[in-house]
């Protein structure tokens, strides 16, 4: 990450220094010793104790500092401005970004002419200013500080006024150098109104944040404008989908509630403002006591029968921890590219939650979108039992913010996955109580039950889709149990369609497929299921439809038989799958031909025939050199064309053979392919 740029000098030189510091200890992780040393005895003979008590958490942050810290420095950029992941009555003086001018419509810039300390209004509440679009950001407010208050929001140090908001996966700080609000002749300020002056200061943080500096920019919605502002669970449903029950269920957690009307009006027993939002003071029974947050003294009263005639959106926020005790938090980076080569959730980043204990879990879970130039970007949360193939729910929207909330039965695990439409950084907060219920990301490879393979089709010769289709062998063992039930997933990049087939691995022909869809398959995704023997092995073949196809696949194989070991690894029916691979293309002019070859020892032989020129009718057959006895054989003469036959499969102990094949008729312009796959190097003779 580049230097730090240049910052206006206003302050002390001491805070400068010390958020040189933390940029040398969190992002270039190296601290010169001796700097460091003289910097601690400049701030004791400064004795300031702002100083002092900032140097103190910058000493203990960074002894106890994590991949996760690491991660929300080199994340701290959003709109191209710095927010370090500090606390406001730590920061003091340090001043992360250069003062850059707001942006404002021309009707307010026209209206609100010079720029002023903010300072308090005369008015008993919070309230909407009229000329600022921000509604949820004003109803947030008032349910904030209704229910937890902003006192540690804001801390004031001189000119500096330092503000915390929760985004990109932390509490992070929003420095206000100087700050000021524009202002009438009449003093009359482009502000919340509110007694309370840091108000305006949270109002103008949350303006440079979610907004990129820009006052003309409507407001998000509430759930995420009080998640930004206390951190929060955010939950936006559509009232038509809600049964009252559920609000009663947040309301005993202590939830903040918020309504959002119709981008139209509403016909009801109230005029309502379109696309405009409603913090909701309390609940009396299944009485609403709602406020515009443009009018501070007036509280409108509905049931919910009317609230769901009226409202389109039912904002909810609550506070995990009020029922949780414990907490932790991943950090990760969604590259779409990787994460959407294929419908699976096997590609997505995933995190398994194992329950050690005797009794259920519960489990609040919630992924966090960081802030990004891009809105309204589609993203899911998915939850797996187990390792299964098919997630048991996958819930989506396009706020930026994914919560689940999931039960874990004793001595059991599920699983998170998370899927975005483009690339992204992203948190995962979770919260729990018990410390034996572990959590940790989650890879195929640690699954001894699960293999995840993935393969490529590509341009092949005419004729050949008998040896060009890619193919995997794999066995499933088990001490005690003689079958198994399997499930396959098979993703592909391409619209194409696609075919996929399980085989015996004893059957060399590939004659007799367990598994074989009527038809090819048309959606870039299938699943199957197949009742197996266990310790036997078997052959699943990848088929693209389209001759000419040049795209990837993925193949997931799985067993929910607890104790079993899954083992796999790519073959091919080319060669039997062979290591050593020989070919030869001979005329079939004569109706007679001798082939002899030698072996360096003792090997397997599978031997395949096919022609591409014409149809031919032969019998073929290995025999050791010298001796009469045949090592295999063709069950007498047999119809040969381009699709290729297998003789069975044999093994030879001699090292010098002969391949002894007759024709029915000869054929002088045909000619005979035939390929030999062996353990050993195996060549023709002269």
């Amino acid at each position: 990450m580049e230097a730090l740029v240049t910052v206006e000098e206003t302050g002390d030189d001491l805070w400068k220094e010390l958020k040189e510091l933390y940029w040398a200890h969190y992002v270039h992780n190296s601290v010169d010793k001796v700097k460091f040393e003289q910097f601690v005895r400049k701030v004791k003979s400064a004795q300031d104790y702002k100083l002092i008590r900032a140097l103190l958490a910058f000493s203990d942050g960074r002894k106890a500092c994590t991949f996760n810290d690491r991660f929300e420095w080199l994340t701290l950029e959003a709109h191209g401005r710095r927010y370090p992941p500090l606390s406001a009555k730590e920061a003091g003086k340090m001043i992360w970004n250069g003062r850059e001018e707001f942006r404002y419509a021309s009707m307010q810039q026209a209206a609100f002419t010079q720029l002023a300390r903010p300072r308090r209004d005369a008015v008993a509440d919070v309230q909407q200013h009229p000329d600022l679009g921000n509604c949820s950001m004003v109803c947030a407010l008032i349910n904030v500080k209704r229910a937890c208050g902003t006192a540690g929001v804001v801390a004031e140090c001189g000119d500096v006024a330092q503000v915390n908001l929760f985004f990109n996966g932390a509490r992070r700080l929003v420095t206000l150098h100087r700050p000021e609000v524009r202002q009438n002749m009449c003093r009359e300020q482009l502000a919340v109104l509110s007694p309370d002056m840091h108000d305006k200061l949270i109002e103008q943080a949350y303006f440079e944040v979610v907004h990129g500096m820009n006052y003309e920019s409507m407001g998000s919605n509430t759930a995420m404008d009080t998640f930004l502002l206390c951190g929060w669970f955010p939950l936006v449903v559509e009232i038509s989908d809600v049964a009252f029950t559920l609000v009663q269920r947040y309301l005993a957690r202590g939830a903040l509630l918020a309504l959002g009307t119709h981008a139209t009006r509403s016909r009801g027993p109230i005029s309502l403002r379109k696309n405009h939002d409603y913090a909701v003071l309390d609940v009396c029974g299944t009485t609403f006591r709602i406020r515009d947050p443009l009018i501070a003294g007036n509280v409108i009263e509905l049931a919910w029968e009317e609230v769901q005639g009226a409202f389109h959106l039912l904002y909810i926020n609550w506070d995990a921890r009020s029922q949780c005790q414990l907490y932790q938090k991943f950090h990760f980076r969604y590259d779409s590219a990787a994460h959407n080569r294929f419908m699976s959730w096997l590609n997505k980043p995933a995190y398994k939650i194992t329950n050690d204990t005797a009794s259920e879990q519960p489990v609040y879970a919630l992924f966090e979108r960081h802030l990004s130039n891009r809105k309204y970007d589609n993203s899911i949360v998915g939850v797996i039992s187990g390792e299964n193939l098919i997630s048991d729910t996958e819930d989506g929207n396009n706020i930026g913010m994914q919560w689940a909330e999931l039960v874990v039965p004793p001595h059991s695990s599920k699983i998170l996955f998370y899927h975005s439409s483009t690339n992204t950084n992203c948190t995962l907060h979770l919260f729990f109580n018990s410390p034996h219920l572990k959590v940790a990301k989650w890879s195929s490879a640690d699954s001894s039950r699960l293999a995840v393979l993935d393969g490529c089709w590509q341009p092949g010769p005419e004729g050949l889709s008998f040896t060009h289709s890619p193919a995997f062998r794999f066995e499933i063992e088990h001490p005690e149990a003689d079958g198994v039930h399997v499930s396959f997933q098979f993703c592909w990049a391409n619209e194409h369609s696609a075919a996929l087939f399980v085989y015996h691995a004893s059957d060399y022909r590939y004659e007799k497929p367990l598994l074989h869809r009527p038809g090819p398959l048309s959606s870039p995704q299938a699943f199957f299921e197949l009742a197996l023997d266990t310790n036997t092995p078997y052959v699943v073949l990848c088929q693209s439809m389209d001759p000419a196809a040049d795209s990837s696949f993925q193949l997931a194989i799985q067993t929910e038989k607890q104790g079993s070991v899954l083992s796999s690894a790519p073959t091919s029916r080319a060669f039997g799958g062979l290591r050593f691979r020989s070919s030869k293309t001979v005329s079939t002019a004569a109706e007679r031909i001798e082939l002899p070859f030698t072996v360096s020892r003792s090997t397997d032989l599978h031997v395949t025939l096919f022609s591409k020129s014409s149809p031919l009718v032969l019998k073929c057959a290995i025999f050791s050199d010298g001796a009469a006895e045949m090592i295999t054989a063709t069950p007498g003469f047999i119809p040969i064309n381009d699709y290729p036959y297998v003789l069975p499969i044999s093994f030879a102990k001699e090292r010098s053979l002969v391949l002894l094949i007759e024709l029915q008729d000869a054929v002088p312009d045909s000619s005979l392919t035939i390929e030999i796959g062996s353990d050993c190097a195996l060549q023709f003779c002269e």
